[in-house]
């Protein structure tokens, strides 16, 4: 619908029903394309005299109903998102604020991130938006579409994967009402790869997520047999650094991983793979299989794969499911609650059961 916005608009009611790629030719190609979306591409505000000027956008019951893909080469960051690609400027400003309310990414629709030939940067997939990194809220948004990243780099330098049921990276806003019922993975061979059945990277203080649940299976299947060093694959979110507040938020996806590395940093959780900052669950629950490829379970967990920080809060909250095969019962949830290995181990505030 849009390409570009950078100032005050309001986007309502629009729907997107044809197939949306780029299909670059080579690297430079794709060098300054940001994002490809269903119904606006990126919104980055007005930078004047060393500052953003104040600016409002709000993007509200749209729909998109077919293929948004980017293909092939690209030598920058890279956003693919059903709704949105990208939403950047100022961080955490009060005056920049972008708003995404009541979207949805359908059934018939597919999100997928196939670049290849990109090498030392990072690229953010979501079913709504790929990146929201301002002020602002989302709510009331549903993804039913699959969302995949495949992305095939060229470089032995660091580059990255976020990818999201909702949003890719999510950061300085709040998040309310929001579901995924759609397939998400990872199958790129990056570096990095995180991913989120709702959210894949919280990136930035002050996210607060609110009756927000995950319905499709999160699947990260790395395509990398020698230089993945990092992966995190959860049920809700993939990864929150820094802060986090969840509220009221559910996991009934099942969680794969099918890395084998012994090198590498793995993190399965059914609802957060790793909370690596700050993080205050309430009422919140895992009812999944967790299946993951590794012999040994260091940081993979039925609730919370590596629950790093000791500040961090579990209140009133359920797990259930199953644990690599083994069903979780009244009389053993708490072997798997938490990876053997997670620095964080209190189960105050976490009981055997489904949803609140």
């Amino acid at each position: 619908i849009e390409a570009a916005e950078n100032g005050n608009n309001i986007i309502s009611k629009c729907d997107n029903k044809g197939e949306i790629t780029f299909d670059a030719k080579n690297e430079n190609d794709a060098a300054y394309l940001n994002g490809v979306a269903g119904i606006l591409g990126v919104h980055t505000g007005t930078y004047s005299s060393s500052a953003y000027k104040a600016c409002t956008i709000t993007i509200s019951e749209c729909n998109n109903w077919n293929v948004i893909k980017k293909a092939k080469d690209g030598n920058n960051n890279l956003y693919v998102g059903g709704i949105v690609a990208a939403l950047y400027g100022p961080e955490k400003s009060a005056t920049h604020v972008a708003n995404i309310e009541n979207c949805v990414n359908n059934t018939a629709a597919s999100v997928l991130n196939n670049s290849t030939n990109y090498g030392g940067w990072f690229t953010y997939t979501g079913g709504i938006v790929g990146y929201h990194l301002v002020s602002g809220v989302m709510k009331d948004c549903k993804n039913y579409a699959t969302v995949t990243n495949t992305a095939l780099t060229s470089s032995s330098s660091w580059d990255a994967i976020r990818v999201g049921g909702i949003g890719g990276s999510v950061a300085f806003t709040s998040m309310e009402n929001c579901s995924n019922y759609g397939e998400v993975a990872d199958q790129s061979n990056s570096n990095s790869g995180i991913v989120g059945g709702v959210v894949g990277r919280v990136q930035g203080a002050g996210l607060t997520m609110t009756n927000c649940d995950n319905e499709g299976n999160v699947i990260g299947k790395f395509n990398n047999s020698t230089k993945r060093t990092l992966l995190a694959v959860g049920g809700v979110v993939g990864v929150s650094s820094p802060s986090l507040s969840m509220n009221q938020c559910d996991n009934k996806g099942d969680v794969f991983q099918y890395n084998t590395q012994t090198q590498t940093l793995e993190m399965v959780g059914g609802l957060i793979a790793y909370p690596a900052a700050k993080t205050d669950i309430t009422e919140c629950s895992s009812n999944a299989s967790i299946t993951s490829a590794r012999s040994t379970y260091e940081y993979v967990g039925a609730f919370i794969g590596r629950n790093l920080n000791t500040g961090n809060t579990i209140t009133s909250s359920k797990v259930c499911g199953s644990f690599n095969g083994t069903t979780l019962t009244e009389s053993n949830y708490t072997t798997y609650c938490f990876g053997t290995s997670s620095e964080n181990k209190t189960i105050t505030g976490l009981s055997f059961g489904t949803a609140n």
